[in-house]
């Protein structure tokens, strides 16, 4: 069976589109930090877990996580795993685009 596109293999999701939507989401909603919180809320999506889970994973709470998630928190302020994790996601980059710059609404 072929994927989305005649792929022919498993579909992937594209992360980065994902978080951008996500980030113009969280910046209509006044996030002082839309484009971290989408990537987290991208990074836990691909990882398929819910927040306590991800969030034990990447060794913080879950409220705090949450606030990640929300655009509360700046990338400097980020526990290391999550960071690896937009790394590994190729959404590194995320967090050092100030709002409203970097992304196109879709």
């Amino acid at each position: 069976m072929s994927g989305p596109g005649g792929t022919g293999g498993k579909w992937r999701p594209d992360v980065a589109r994902l978080a951008a939507r996500i980030a113009a989401e969280l910046a209509r909603g006044g996030a002082a930090h839309p484009h971290v919180g989408a990537a987290a809320l991208a990074a836990r999506g691909v990882a398929g877990v819910g927040i306590d889970e991800f969030a034990e994973e990447l060794g913080v709470e879950g409220v705090e996580l949450a606030a990640i998630e929300a655009g509360e928190v700046p990338l400097a302020r980020l526990p290391e795993a999550l960071v690896r994790r937009f790394r590994l996601l190729g959404l590194e980059r995320l967090g050092e685009v100030p709002p409203p710059h970097g992304f196109v609404e879709l």
